[in-house]
């Protein structure tokens, strides 16, 4: 058995869905409402905020699947990043720094040692939290 191969981008191929764009829940399922064979049917898997597409046998963390007009290799892999996760993540820098930023100003004064400390303490997270995007 060779190594897997994965993709950090995005899934490449048009999916091919349920009537109203929903996964499929089961590989028979898909293969009977895209009539492909199993080599055009991708299992659809998610763990920490990454959704993988990859080969049909796969259940731990199913979410389902999908059928595309390419068939895959049973050895290559699609791993994205939720979106949903990431405009999350952004919306809460927004609204921790405008909270920051109000706190300070209504407590100790923008120009301060504690509020330049207060910022330099927020840059440093946001460092982290960017590194791990």
């Amino acid at each position: 058995m060779s190594e897997a191969i994965i993709h950090e981008q995005d899934f490449p191929f048009d999916e091919i869905r349920e009537q109203h764009g929903g996964l499929f829940s089961t590989v028979a399922d898909a293969k009977k409402r895209s009539g492909y064979d199993e080599s055009h049917i991708w299992s659809v898997t998610e763990c920490e905020g990454t959704w993988c597409y990859g080969p049909p046998h796969h259940y731990v963390n199913l979410i389902g699947y999908i059928a595309t007009h390419e068939a895959h290799d049973d050895n290559t892999y699609y791993e994205e990043k939720d979106w949903r996760e990431q405009e999350e993540l952004a919306e809460a820098k927004i609204i921790i720094h405008d909270a920051l930023v109000a706190a300070v100003d209504d407590s100790i004064g923008r120009d301060s040692d504690q509020a330049k400390k207060i910022d330099e303490a927020w840059l440093l997270i946001l460092e982290h939290l960017e590194g791990e995007e």
